[in-house]
């Protein structure tokens, strides 16, 4: 899901005016700005009042509390209240706010509670049970902003399939409501997961950043919305947990008739036609046609999502020359030919699945001007051009008013938007993780970072990035240490512990009371330590971070970590987390092909992996580019465009355990603390 966890999911309140029996007046600006002055004058006013109007005027001062960002006391009116004398508007009312409130605070775990009360869970019931009529004790409102919470906790909570499920209904409720108009009310009380990226292209994009200062016109428009937000979520899932999910709903429907049932499974069907069929548009049109036929009257399919709307005129206008420009000779050709060997193994392997192969046509541009060698290359008829490698051929191609071809490069250099709209720019840049690890970090409950890493240009890029990915999540950096020799790891890392201070009050205790036993305590003001380190490196500060009382602190670390080699053992970096490439964890046609011809070390891996996802890369720019939050899946990781036309890439988490490198399923359930 931009886009992105996160990456943050805002809370959205969706109101709807006039979609009650009773007369209501849509609402209008207030010219009178709230004040804190005023919602405690309307909290006294209430208490004034008796029954079901005072209960209701108080909830209204909470309210006002919430909008002027005063959570505590918004929480501590409705605590006041007890919810066994409130009818069940008020009650869900009360719910509602409570939530938001502890939301909020910061306790997301007492939010899912009050959301999920067993009284409220009979409500929500029951409205759908009556069809939306005027049956039920909550009216449209009530129940498109409970839905609408509980879909967002469970995003935050790492719940996903629980999260689909509240907007799925939630599609439905709004599908029930044809004749009557959808206004947006959004909102951010809740903690932001993710920032737009406009200060830093190399942040992720909020995955739900296209409700901010969005208009919301008609039920049409706002069921886009919902939809657009269920597809992203799906698209955060593994194809594995896609096809568990999607096998339980297929048991549950021979036993329900239920609509949510129903429709979940289509959803979830059509999530696995677009990742399984990443390397073969061809199939991949097959399979959604199929998919059609099957599901005409599904939600997804009026319309589809805007990647699979566009997979059939990507079938129809498919390149056939391709131009692959790498420096063949020279310092850069260990690179460069590993780049070729892996494009070439997708190239073979798409052949042999029976795929669309285009004529490939390979220049070496090591020496003279690239400007000619591009030129050259589309005068020969070339479609797409894939390359070149080096920046400084990179920056002379952005240099030019426009490229003839769609480009893609096979490297990044500092991002612009006065680059020609053909380029689009494909690398291995250590910023991607670093940014990823701060979402996972932040989607595991953690809030105050340590960072170690090595001196030096890399690890200049990768304190930067996380950082910057941090804070803005909300989060601290407690501290940062930069090491420039292994010989001085233990003495920084004591000193970043703490543990001085902690030694210098005991001795200045046993000059008062003697002899006594004694463990140095670390600092207390860390939840989780960001690691950049090659695995030499690794194997040192992990057991002295044990050694110095650190042991039980969380490490999320970069690629950098792993050498790619199964067999060796690993045991001193067991529990560090840290992601990589996908294409060390799944076995390809490609890593098939490349595993019998050569011999493998992490970097070459890596650059194999490049050459396989520019091979798939190139017929699908035109979609990428064009449908908000399209992804590709591939062997760098899930790729995806910022608006700078570079991609940014997500990687395969995994941890050490055993000795070994074992992937992680990549969306996972948070543990309560």
């Amino acid at each position: 899901m931009n886009k992105a966890l996160a990456t943050g999911l805002l809370l959205t309140g969706l109101a709807i005016a006039g979609c009650q029996s009773t007369n209501t007046k849509p609402d209008t600006p207030s010219t009178v700005r709230p004040s804190s002055a005023t919602a405690e004058q309307l909290f006294a006013d209430a208490l004034l009042q008796s029954g079901t109007a005072g209960q209701s005027q108080q909830l209204a001062a909470a309210e006002m509390f919430m909008t002027l960002g005063e959570a505590e006391r918004a929480l501590a009116i409705c605590e006041n209240l007890n919810p066994q004398n409130l009818g069940d508007a008020l009650y869900a009312k009360q719910r509602e706010i409570q939530s938001r409130a502890l939301v909020k605070l910061g306790n997301i775990y007492a939010a899912k509670g009050q959301l999920e009360a067993p009284r409220l869970d009979t409500l929500l019931a029951s409205y759908s049970a009556s069809h939306n009529n005027s049956s039920s004790a909550l009216n449209d409102t009530q129940i498109v902003a409970l839905h609408e919470l509980r879909a967002d906790l469970y995003y935050d909570l790492n719940e996903p399939t629980l999260a689909i499920r509240e907007r799925i209904i939630l599609g439905h409720i709004l599908a029930a409501l044809p004749s009557r108009r959808v206004r947006s009310s959004l909102t951010s009380n809740g903690p932001s997961r993710n920032t737009d990226s406009s200060s830093d292209p190399k942040v992720g994009v909020d995955h739900n950043a296209m409700l901010n200062n969005a208009a919301i016109a008609n039920d049409q428009s706002t069921m886009q919305i919902n939809q657009e937000l269920i597809w992203m979520m799906l698209m955060e899932q593994d194809i594995q947990q896609l096809q568990a999910t999607s096998n339980d709903l297929q048991t549950q429907a021979l036993s329900s008739s239920h609509t949510t049932t129903q429709s979940a499974q289509g959803w979830y069907e059509l999530a696995i036609v677009n990742k399984d069929n990443q390397r073969n548009i061809n199939q991949q049109y097959d399979a959604l046609t199929a998919w059609q036929q099957q599901w005409p009257n599904h939600p997804a399919n009026e319309p589809l999502p805007a990647d699979l709307a566009l997979i059939q005129h990507l079938v129809n206008n498919q390149p056939q020359r391709i131009a692959l420009m790498l420096p063949l000779s020279g310092k850069l050709k260990p690179v460069a030919e590993a780049i070729r060997d892996g494009f070439m193994a997708a190239y073979f392997a798409n052949e042999q699945a029976g795929g669309q192969t285009p004529e490939i046509n390979i220049y070496d541009v090591s020496h003279g001007d690239i400007n000619e060698h591009y030129d050259f290359a589309v005068s020969q008829g070339a479609q797409v051009v894939v390359g070149p490698l080096s920046k400084e051929n990179i920056s002379e191609l952005a240099m030019r008013p426009a490229l003839e071809v769609p480009t893609l490069a096979l490297n990044q250099i500092e991002a612009s938007q006065s680059y020609p709209t053909e380029l689009f720019q494909l690398g291995l840049g250590i910023e991607d993780e670093a940014a990823q690890a701060a979402e996972k970090a932040f989607r595991d409950g953690k809030r105050h970072a340590l960072i170690i890493a090595p001196a030096g240009s890399q690890g200049d890029r990768a304190t930067q990035v996380f950082t910057q990915q941090w804070q803005a999540l909300g989060a601290t950096v407690s501290d940062g240490i930069r090491y420039s020799n292994e010989l001085e790891l233990s003495k920084i890392i004591e000193d970043a512990m703490h543990l001085n201070g902690s030694k210098a009050r005991a001795r200045d205790l046993r000059s008062i009371v003697g002899s006594f036993e004694f463990e140095p305590r670390r600092r207390q003001d860390l939840d989780m330590i960001f690691l950049v380190a090659q695995p030499r490196e690794g194997r040192q500060i992990k057991p002295l971070l044990a050694f110095h009382y650190a042991g039980d602190l969380p490490i999320y670390s970069t690629s950098s970590i792993y050498e790619g080699e199964p067999n060796r053992n690993e045991s001193d970096l067991n529990g560090i987390m840290f992601s990589h490439l996908p294409w060390f964890f799944q076995d390809t046609p490609e890593k098939t092909t490349i595993l019998n011809t050569a011999t493998l070390n992490a970097r070459s891996q890596r650059l194999y992996a490049l050459g396989v996802d520019a091979y798939y890369l190139f017929p699908r720019l035109g979609q990428l580019g064009s449908a908000s939050h399209a992804n590709f899946w591939g062997q760098t990781g899930v790729l995806s465009l910022n608006r700078y036309r570079q991609f940014l890439r997500k990687q395969q988490w995994a941890q050490f355990k055993r000795g070994k490198a074992q992937a992680l399923i990549s969306t996972q359930q948070r543990t309560q603390p």
